[in-house]
């Protein structure tokens, strides 16, 4: 059985907001104090203590840095009006980096903030909205003839 009580809960989730807010606000600002060749003092910190061997280092950029730098609040607030077309994030320099040219063979394994323009998102056609309504609500042939014949009747409104 679970010791902690419900109150503990409540008490303990909002000491937790409060560290990711403060969190957040100096993740912001070491962020904005990033250098030309994309490292900021907590990269360059991050990669010494993943040198010495601290796999704690590389759960906490996956499970609560990345997560908070892709927070909306943060985005807007470190890429302003951009932040709909641009994302902000912590990356490790990969292979495929390096053969783009956009990084050195040498940066290979470090981590970077990087600026990326964001996938647009492909318009559906009717059609396929169609389907995907089809599929979701497992209808039969039958069904949607019936609808559009309901529809196309002035039946539904």
């Amino acid at each position: 059985m679970n010791d902690i009580e419900p109150k503990d809960i409540i008490e303990l989730g909002l000491v937790a907001k409060k560290i990711d807010g403060k969190l957040s606000d100096a993740i912001k600002n070491d962020i904005m104090s990033v250098d030309d060749d994309l490292s900021s003092p907590l990269t360059i910190y991050i990669d010494a203590e993943l040198k010495n061997g601290n796999t704690e280092v590389k759960k906490f950029v996956r499970t609560k840095l990345q997560t908070l730098i892709k927070d909306k609040s943060m985005q807007k607030s470190l890429l302003r009006d951009n932040y709909k077309s641009h994302s902000i994030t912590i990356k490790k320099v990969n292979k495929p980096m390096v053969e783009l040219g956009l990084f050195e063979e040498s940066e290979l394994g470090q981590y970077k903030i990087i600026t990326e323009q964001k996938k647009e998102k492909k318009q559906q056609t009717i059609i396929e909205k169609l389907i995907k309504f089809i599929d979701t609500n497992e209808l039969m042939t039958d069904d949607v003839r019936e609808l559009l014949n309901d529809i196309d009747g002035g039946q539904l409104k």
